[in-house]
């Protein structure tokens, strides 16, 4: 995992990058949200923080993310007050600009890594809705995101 999230990381150095969470701020931030985050987005974490590449802005922490990339306030936002609110096990990982959410299901973590799925801010069925996996681990989806950005 050092190697791929090492060289993951290195692409999103072109961006608008964070000065990282430290060990501190990733606690707070699971005892805030109730979740345990997966050891790859806690290299993303503490590696960047929070990242903007193109138009391309991904949710995060420290002390200088911008308010509407703070994955703590993000998250408590869409859970309270949005329709569908977002169930308690996802940690959105960014907006598409449509209000949907990429999220880190951390109910199926293994620790390493857990699976990245599709909120849908329209699903018929809501809160009940069952999100689509769309990465099998949060590397291999910003890995995913970084190319489809670079193709266009």
């Amino acid at each position: 995992m050092k190697n791929r999230a090492a060289e993951i990381l290195r692409r999103l150095s072109r961006g608008a990058c964070g000065k990282r969470a430290d060990a501190q701020t990733v606690r707070d931030a699971e005892k805030a949200l109730r979740v345990s985050f997966p050891e790859d987005f806690k290299a993303f974490l503490s590696a960047v923080g929070w990242c903007s590449v193109g138009h391309l802005e991904f949710f995060g922490l420290g002390r200088d993310v911008p308010p509407h990339l703070d994955l703590v306030r993000v998250t408590e936002m869409e859970r309270r007050t949005r329709h569908p609110s977002l169930r308690a096990d996802l940690i959105p990982l960014m907006n598409d600009g449509a209000g949907n959410l990429p999220s880190l299901a951390t109910a199926e973590s293994n620790g390493e890594s857990c699976p990245v799925v599709f909120w849908s801010h329209d699903d018929p069925n809501g809160e009940n809705q069952e999100p689509m996996r769309i990465a099998p681990d949060y590397l291999t989806w910003l890995s995913r995101m970084l190319d489809d950005l670079r193709a266009e």
